[in-house]
């Protein structure tokens, strides 16, 4: 008896294992398809495509779902900021085709709320909870900030100073807030590094758009005044043909402004040349932003008939016109005076890269390193 009760207690152990053996073995299967499933990236929503939104007293929660099927987007609520009588509002609305984020601030403004997208999640939630997801963005200024050497810098404090004062005023460290923008140049490059909120991105790159627009539609043809009046304009010179810097007739004074920037490194000099000081070139340093520029004289150096011959293929080489390309980008301005009136002048941009030697930095480096001559 006491056999076979040890025998039934076996088969039920067997029987108990065999029948579980299922559930173990599907375990693991489970806990990877969960794995997949929460590693799997949603796709982005695109807020951009064109909508058609018509309702009669329908709440926010059926709006959300509509949108949500209609534009192939998730549209979630956000269960803490968003009060159940918000949730229930009656909304009335009737737009056709406009951008699902225009219909949506439309939608959501004027009951306080806003949204923010996350992992391709458009999140509904109010106005605080949405200022306080904040994230960075890069937009491109280029056309928007002057490529001028000296305007450069002033002019994109003041797109940053636009931008501060229009959208979103509030949120900017001048006033307490957590915003932050930022200048970045790189050779050709122009851009403002943004951390903000998605709403302020957004209104940002709308107002950037707006600005691009006014730039292009006043923009003037060469020689034209605003009126369209043709002007007289300053007569550019050959490169430095016929101008030989260290014999210049004592008339002729010569001032050329060169710059370097790069990623890492930027350079500004201005150097000077009079026909009363032939076979010298006076040179000065150049720091501080474009509209408040700080000038410190360096020294007055030799300059060469070895110097002259290279500033020509140096000119010539820049009017060729060489593809840029390059994050280091050189910049030369030319200015010839004579009996002190501006005769001629040229402006030279390179950023191939392409030469390996700048005699203007050469020359302002001889000047940084040898004691100042009185000028």
């Amino acid at each position: 008896m006491r056999f076979n009760q040890r025998l039934a207690w076996l088969l039920g152990v067997v029987t108990l294992f065999a029948g579980a053996s299922p559930l173990l073995a599907a375990e693991p299967a489970k806990k990877d398809a969960a794995r997949k499933h929460a590693t799997r990236k949603a796709a982005p929503c695109d807020l951009s495509q064109p909508v058609e939104i018509e309702f009669i007293d329908a709440p926010l929660s059926d709006v959300c779902e509509f949108l949500a099927t209609a534009a192939a987007v998730q549209i979630v609520i956000d269960p803490i900021g968003v009060t159940e009588e918000q949730k229930a509002t009656p909304i009335t609305i009737k737009v056709h085709d406009i951008p699902l984020e225009l219909g949506l601030d439309l939608i959501l403004e004027p009951m306080g709320l806003s949204y923010f997208t996350r992992e391709g999640i458009v999140v509904v939630t109010t106005n605080q909870r949405a200022a306080e997801t904040m994230e960075t963005k890069v937009f491109d200024v280029v056309g928007l900030v002057s490529d001028d050497v000296e305007d450069q810098e002033s002019s994109m404090d003041a797109l940053i100073d636009t931008i501060s004062r229009s959208v979103e005023p509030s949120s900017w460290p001048d006033v307490g807030g957590r915003g932050v923008m930022v200048p970045y140049r790189c050779g050709r490059t122009s851009a403002i590094v943004v951390f903000n909120s998605q709403r302020a991105h957004r209104k940002i790159a709308s107002l950037l758009d707006d600005l691009r627009s006014v730039v292009s539609k006043h923009a003037e043809p060469p020689g034209k005044s605003r009126q369209g009046a043709a002007t007289k304009p300053v007569p550019a010179l050959d490169g430095l043909r016929g101008l030989v810097l260290n014999r210049l007739p004592k008339t002729d004074e010569v001032l050329i402004a060169c710059q370097t920037n790069g990623c890492f490194h930027s350079a500004r000099y201005e150097l000077f040349f009079s026909g009363h000081a032939p076979g010298k070139v006076k040179v000065t340093g150049i720091s501080g932003p474009a509209d408040k520029p700080e000038r410190r004289y360096l020294a007055t150096v030799s300059f060469s008939p070895a110097d002259q011959k290279q500033l020509d293929q140096q000119v010539a080489f820049y009017r060729t016109k060489p593809p840029g390309g390059c994050t280091t980008v050189e910049q030369m301005k030319i200015s010839v005076a004579r009996d002190g009136r501006i005769v001629g002048t040229e402006t030279f941009v390179d950023g191939s890269c392409s030469r390996s030697r700048n005699v203007l930095s050469a020359v302002a480096r001889r000047a940084e390193l040898r004691t100042p001559i009185a000028p």
